[in-house]
């Protein structure tokens, strides 16, 4: 969804379509100041360990809602709880390189009640673990 060619980085051109795909109109004035932003290794583009920070960053004054939103982008069916399947499209599509069976590790490691997926809850404790 983001990384386009899949060659691990998102562009200002990537950046710029999946805003439009998302009903947004930005400048490339408004997409380079983004990129600028978060680019911390000045490369010129967002790596997946950028991206990952941009959600991870508690820049409003309502850090729950933006976990809530950061949940949602991986729960793509929306039916409250991350599978491996979505887990693995997420990062695929963020360019990050990973198995299926790498993505069902990582639910099973965050699945606490042993349902298969991971719940908000599930997802919280993790987030709040690493922070």
């Amino acid at each position: 969804m983001f990384d386009k060619n899949g060659d691990g980085v998102i562009t200002t051109d990537e950046l710029g379509s999946v805003m439009i795909s998302l009903g947004q109109r930005p400048s490339v004035f408004e997409l380079k100041n983004f990129i600028r932003a978060v680019d911390t290794d000045k490369s010129g583009t967002v790596d997946f360990e950028e991206f990952v920070d941009i959600f991870a960053r508690k820049v409003t004054m309502d850090p729950e809602a933006e976990l809530r939103e950061v949940f949602k982008a991986f729960d793509r069916n929306n039916d409250g709880f991350i599978t491996p399947d979505e887990l693995y499209n997420v990062l695929g599509n963020l360019g990050e390189k990973s198995s299926l069976t790498e993505a069902k590790e990582m639910v099973r490691e965050a699945d606490k009640n042993g349902d298969g997926k991971v719940d908000y809850a599930e997802f919280k404790a993790i987030y709040s673990f690493k922070g």
